[in-house]
């Protein structure tokens, strides 16, 4: 590893994710709250349920303002300073689901991801380091810590259906 290069931060908790998850496949029915873009249209993620968009107009659309959610950032917060959560948003990836190449420009400095479900056929994130796509491996229980200006996707995979993961600008 270059010292000099910028790698994402990992780790890792153990929790239960039982209410997460459940809290995100309900608020994914809810197309007030929730987007679907499906395989055939142009758009930064495709086949994939997300709040990214209504996480803008609608509060419950964050989950870092769910009860749910309180524990996991609780345990994280001993290990990155959470204070300027400016947004999050959550991910249900369907069967053929990806997220093309992209930053986090919005946020004030950084990104965190929190995986609550990540299965082993699922296919991994991928950071763009020295003009290489270099994956990543995580699973349920894993977080991700990095630059709001590194780039990273995930690609689409044999079947990343019920991919969940919980992205906060920072």
């Amino acid at each position: 590893m270059n010292p000099n290069i910028t790698y994402p931060s990992k780790g890792h908790i153990d929790v239960d994710n039982f209410l997460l998850i459940r809290r995100c496949l309900t608020t994914a029915e809810d197309p007030e709250l929730t987007v679907c873009y499906g395989l055939q249209e142009l758009f930064l993620v495709r086949d994939m349920l997300y709040s990214y968009p209504r996480s803008f107009k609608f509060p419950n659309a964050n989950p870092h303002t769910w009860p749910e959610f309180m524990p996991i950032l609780d345990r994280i917060s001993n290990q990155i300073h959470l204070d300027n959560i400016s947004q999050s948003w959550f991910n249900v990836s369907k069967q053929s689901g990806f997220m093309q190449s992209h930053s986090h420009l919005l946020a004030i400095s950084s990104v965190l991801v929190y995986y609550p479900r990540l299965e082993n056929n699922h296919t991994s994130i991928e950071f763009l380091i020295e003009n290489e796509w270099i994956p990543v491996p995580c699973i349920s229980g894993d977080w991700l810590h990095f630059p709001k200006e590194m780039e990273h996707r995930v690609p689409a995979g044999p079947d990343n259906s019920g991919r969940i993961s919980i992205s906060i600008n920072l």
